[in-house]
């Protein structure tokens, strides 16, 4: 997935793959806040905070061209509009996994 970032920062920022790296570690690190914010709501059974951190790594994510984790961030956010915390949990999983494809 790093070299897809790498390609989505460069053809549409206009970044060389140096600055490109260091955008990739800056997202990892605040997607890693984010992951924690997560596990939180869910053991606090918040579907409504769990919507907003996947709206909120579902966009983080899209601006960087992470598409995988955009996409794992959209169902965590829907997943909170229904209400359903247990779905969040292997959610996260995978978040947590794409991430460290990175």
């Amino acid at each position: 997935m790093k070299e897809m970032i790498v390609a989505y920062i460069r053809d549409n920022m206009g970044l060389d793959e140096e600055f490109a790296g260091e955008l990739i570690d800056d997202y990892r690190s605040t997607i890693t806040e984010y992951i924690g914010k997560v596990h939180a709501a869910i053991e606090a059974s918040d579907a409504a905070e769990m919507r907003r951190i996947g709206h909120t790594i579902k966009g983080f994510s899209a601006n960087i061209g992470a598409e995988p984790v955009r996409v794992l961030g959209l169902k965590l956010q829907e997943a909170g509009e229904a209400g359903d915390v247990a779905a969040g949990s292997g959610l996260v999983e995978e978040i947590e996994g794409a991430i460290s494809a990175l």
